[in-house]
């Protein structure tokens, strides 16, 4: 399994995330926790509590699979539409 490792350009930039894992990209792309596919307990408190609609369209856009989605939720077309359109 691949890490994220920061990497400092300059003494007085910040570091910045090297990510070379497509998982860690995606999820970074979906405003998740980078580490989130890679550390089970993370993924766990994240689908717990939530995501937004917002991510969950992204999700949908970038994947083109909603019968997956709806079935790993336990509903519908109709439903994903309005999990899209929910805050969390």
């Amino acid at each position: 399994m691949q890490r994220v490792q920061p990497q400092n350009t300059e003494p007085h930039q910040s570091s910045r995330m090297v990510m070379t894992n497509p998982m860690q990209v995606i999820a970074v792309q979906l405003e998740l926790d980078p580490e989130i596919f890679q550390n089970p307990a993370r993924l766990i408190t994240s689908v717990r509590g939530g995501i937004p609609g917002k991510t969950l369209k992204q999700a949908l856009a970038h994947f083109h699979c909603p019968e997956l989605f709806a079935n790993a939720l336990g509903t519908n077309h109709k439903g994903l539409e309005e999990d899209c359109a929910s805050p969390c």
